[in-house]
């Protein structure tokens, strides 16, 4: 039994949207640990709470390997 199913989702939709959230959870967790600069660490949770697809991908391919701002 699908536990969305109350909220209309099937069961590829749900799966996408748990992929989603661990790969926010993974990059926000990624970022609290990371040497960033303050101001850093809050645009990328920023960037990643506002687009969470886009923004863990852009943080995992540009974001991990950068010390600047984005």
């Amino acid at each position: 039994m699908n536990p969305f199913l109350f909220l209309g989702l099937g069961m590829s939709e749900s799966l996408i949207g748990i992929a989603i959230m661990a790969l926010s959870i993974y990059c926000i967790l990624d970022i609290i640990k990371s040497g960033m600069n303050s101001t850093n660490k809050l645009l990328w949770i920023i960037i990643i709470l506002i687009a969470p697809f886009i923004g863990g991908i852009l943080y995992l391919f540009v974001g991990r390997k950068s010390k600047g701002i984005i």
